[in-house]
């Protein structure tokens, strides 16, 4: 029920912040159409394009990253068929033969780790803080040390020069805008 609650809530506040960022940006090309400022109507494009491109973005990244979660998941229920086939080989290498040692020249198989055991993760953050986790084993491999591959590459490397692309239109336009020169000679 908690998880529940939370993701509303979550919900909430996304909305809640898309709608002051419709209203901003609105507001933002109102005033630069009422100016007749063309530059900075184009900077107010470039932003907006920059915040939609980023959010695309970091929908494909997540999407990775639970892609890699789910195959790790997948490995991890493997688990209990590799133990038993392990516990049998070892049964059958150490039995004893009625006319001699058990298998000779037979190569001893390789323990499975246990996925569900609990591994501490050091992670550093990017302000620098040290975090400990205690994850499942299975994890730390596909969670934190492979980059998340985006389901969708071909819209995700198309946001990036979309993002690239504004980003220039951006640095551009904020120079040449007349309501930032406006505001310069007021202050």
């Amino acid at each position: 029920m908690a998880g529940r609650g939370a993701a509303t809530q979550m919900e909430r506040v996304h909305r809640r912040l898309l709608g002051c960022w419709v209203a901003s940006t609105r507001d933002l090309i109102a005033l630069t159409v009422l100016a007749a400022d063309w530059w900075g109507f184009a900077n107010v494009i470039a932003m907006a394009i920059s915040v939609v491109v980023r959010c695309i973005l970091v929908a494909q990244n997540r999407a990775g990253i639970d892609a890699n979660i789910l195959k790790a998941q997948e490995a991890a229920q493997g688990y209990p068929a590799k133990r038993f086939k392990y516990d049998e080989s070892m049964k059958r290498l150490e039995s004893p033969r009625p006319n001699g040692p058990a298998m000779k020249g037979a190569e001893i198989p390789i323990e499975p780790q246990d996925p569900n055991k609990i591994a501490k993760v050091v992670v550093l953050t990017e302000d620098l803080k040290v975090v400990t986790l205690a994850v499942p084993a299975y994890l730390p491999k596909l969670a934190f040390a492979v980059d998340p591959q985006p389901p969708n590459r071909y819209i995700y490397r198309a946001c990036q020069w979309i993002g690239w692309a504004a980003f220039a239109v951006h640095v551009i336009s904020i120079g040449m805008a007349a309501c930032t020169r406006k505001l310069s000679q007021w202050w």
